[in-house]
């Protein structure tokens, strides 16, 4: 009887590690849809500014770094905007111009400013469709 006690929590335990150990996150259609979203208009807004293809994967690295380390915040202020990539949109058109008119070349600074307009960005949203509904 213990034994078999015993087995099932071992059983339960070592089923919690693997599940733990995978990564979620990069399998979810949302990750996919906003990863692909953000780098097609990172690459769209900066050939405006910078006209130089070769130009764009330095000039768009910092979308690699969000998704890499703050993926989890802009998927929840994603889903704030009932999954709507205007905010994202522009958020990212103004971390390119920071990016090229003030020289910003620190990727920590880029993302700190794009998640501060993120956040801004999806309130003003937020805002906007509850008129909209109110009308």
């Amino acid at each position: 009887m213990i034994k078999n006690i015993l087995f099932i929590i071992l059983t339960i335990f070592l089923l919690s590690i693997s599940t733990s150990l995978q990564s979620p996150i990069t399998d979810t259609d949302d990750y996919k849809d906003i990863s692909n979203f953000m780098k097609e208009i990172c690459y769209d807004k900066s050939y405006i500014i910078i006209k130089n293809e070769n130009g764009i994967p330095k000039f768009c690295d910092f979308v690699d770094h969000i998704l890499e380390h703050d993926y989890d915040k802009v998927l929840n202020l994603y889903h704030k905007a009932n999954k709507s990539f205007k905010p994202l949109e522009l958020s990212i058109g103004d971390t390119i111009r920071e990016r090229f008119y003030k020289k910003e070349e620190r990727s920590h600074q880029l993302v700190d400013s794009f998640l501060k307009n993120l956040n801004l960005m999806t309130d003003q949203f937020l805002k906007s469709t509850k008129k909209r509904d109110q009308l």
